[in-house]
């Protein structure tokens, strides 16, 4: 039987490589698995408030990051807005930087926060 190499990407967009069989049974099982970790995998959109620049002025962000069942990943600035309108390209790489470290830390302190939240809820729960 001849063996075609398969790359797929990881959570970390880093290629492995995968030894499949050719034939339209393994091909269909491997669409399958992939079907199912795509499925597992979840994009999620996380907003908050911070400041920038030498005024110290608010901006509104939106956070996007996925989640699987070993915690976060990919977090990425999608929108920056100031009174409405996109400053998103008019950041210094300092800022945007620093915006991106505010936001990860920010969305990390709220998942710790909605965890805890929910075991207590779920603890209030179990008398019920």
């Amino acid at each position: 039987m001849r063996q075609h190499r398969v790359s797929l990407a990881t959570k970390q967009n880093q290629k492995i490589g995968l030894m499949v069989g050719c034939t339209i049974k393994t091909r269909w099982m491997l669409v399958k698995q992939l079907a199912t970790i795509k499925e597992k995998i979840m994009e999620y959109e996380f907003n908050f408030e911070t400041t920038t620049g030498a005024g110290g002025e608010t901006v509104q962000c939106v956070l996007t990051y996925e989640t699987d069942e070993e915690g976060t990943y990919a977090e990425n600035l999608k929108s920056i807005h100031y009174e409405g309108t996109d400053v998103f390209a008019l950041l210094s790489e300092e800022q945007f930087m620093q915006i991106e470290m505010d936001g990860t830390m920010k969305l990390s302190s709220h998942l710790v926060a909605e965890a805890d939240h929910s075991a207590s809820v779920d603890y209030d729960m179990r008398g019920i």
